[in-house]
């Protein structure tokens, strides 16, 4: 008797995977780090926070500096992330089609505060696709690259670890999936991403496949699962 078909749950990061946001959250991440007297540029800031949770950033950032940053660093920093969501941020593409195309529950787990996943979602009109199924860093003990947050999210929907697929576009993503027993799709199509060689980077740390275009999702995901299938036994003799 075969069991339920794979995956039960597809989680989806939220920034650089659902929307299109991590081009200006990197943008204002430099403005405010810069502010702060931390030589950094942009590249620099995507290579090292990309997918990091803002204490991630602060701690190392603190580190680099050698003392506390300002006290309104994290407000100042998140107001000005989501003013730039208001006036620039779009979903990526096709978004909504691959999710609903997906025979399985699918949720968000984002290293944003609630508040930030829920008013992205919100301005790329993705929030109901989700709602209520979604889940922030801020709600376990360890963000990523620990595997905290996604196995959060299966047990919440009691879905065992091995039947969930996670969609990332980092390489903390990426490693915190593999560490929580989850198979990994890496996806590269946010602009943040254009000349860069993340496909290869997220391959090497883990990811099972990659791809740019969400409309394939559905189908990399059939593909998948058909491979997971057991062979049928040979007659006996």
């Amino acid at each position: 008797m075969s069991g339920p078909s794979w995956p039960q749950l597809v989680i989806f990061d939220c920034d650089g995977v659902l929307v299109d946001s991590e081009i200006l959250s990197i943008r204002e991440a430099t403005v405010a780090l810069r502010q702060e007297g931390l030589a950094i540029d942009e590249a620099d800031v995507r290579d090292r926070f990309l997918g990091a949770s803002l204490q991630t950033l602060m701690t190392q950032a603190e580190a680099d500096l050698g003392r506390k940053l300002s006290g309104d660093f994290p407000g100042r920093l998140t107001s000005a992330t989501l003013a730039a969501f208001e006036r620039d941020m779009k979903p990526i593409a096709g978004v909504a089609e691959a999710v609903h195309a997906i025979d399985a529950m699918v949720c968000v787990a984002s290293s944003g505060t609630l508040e930030r996943i829920r008013r992205s979602l919100d301005i790329a009109g993705l929030r109901e696709l989700f709602e209520p199924n979604i889940y922030s860093a801020t709600m376990v003990a360890r963000g990523k690259p620990h595997p905290d947050l996604f196995l959060h999210a299966a047990s919440t929907v009691r879905i065992a670890p091995e039947q969930c697929l996670v969609v990332e576009d980092s390489l903390v993503g990426v490693s915190a999936a593999r560490q929580a027993g989850m198979p990994v799709f890496g996806f590269v199509g946010g602009a943040h991403h254009a000349g860069t060689n993340q496909a290869e980077l997220l391959v090497e740390i883990g990811a099972e496949t990659v791809f740019d275009d969400m409309a394939a999702l559905p189908a990399l995901i059939r593909a998948a699962a058909d491979s997971r299938r057991p062979s049928p036994s040979a007659p006996r003799s």
